[in-house]
């Protein structure tokens, strides 16, 4: 049995039973393992080194970026070749390829994350959106244009203190 399951630009991301992480599909840029170049034919398990027998909830795949839940929701993981807008949250634009770094995000419990193709998502259990990453059309909702390289509390008035429940992208 699986925990989660998402599909990225060009490539699929897998948690099983056991919270390890999977993946197949596009290895540009190294995205799934330490060696840039021919993708897994098959799902194969995710070797991030620093991270090596640590459960994983939940992920989701950008284009070139992906993130993780740990278990408990403790933490956000991210990682990928391409960090060009900040979408990996580490506060650089510097690529993390695949040694993941973390999401800094202070006292709060993560319920659920998002990528889209070059920003990220972050829900926490609160019904709070913190959001990072390339912000060109407004996708991160922070009412600029600018991109953001760490992950920013989203402030949406209209929702007048209503807790959100679920976020894609």
């Amino acid at each position: 049995p699986m925990r989660s399951l998402a599909a990225g630009w060009e490539s699929t991301l897998l948690i099983d039973s056991a919270g390890s992480l999977w993946g197949g599909g596009s290895n540009r840029g190294g995205c799934l393992s330490e060696e840039d170049g021919e993708a897994p034919r098959r799902l194969t398990r995710l070797d991030l080194a620093e991270l090596d027998g640590v459960p994983f909830e939940a992920a989701q795949a950008g284009r070139d970026h992906a993130l993780a839940v740990l278990e408990g929701g403790r933490a956000v993981v991210s990682w990928g070749p391409s960090n060009e807008f900040g979408q990996l949250g580490h506060g650089s634009a510097q690529a993390a390829k695949v040694r993941p770094g973390v999401v800094l995000l202070s006292g709060v419990a993560v319920k659920q994350v998002a990528c889209g193709e070059f920003h990220s998502l972050i829900l926490t259990v609160q019904g709070e959106v913190f959001a990072f990453g390339s912000n060109t059309h407004g996708a991160l909702g922070t009412g600029r244009r600018d991109p953001l390289e760490q992950a920013q509390k989203v402030n949406a008035q209209h929702l007048r203190g209503v807790p959100v429940r679920g976020i894609a992208a």
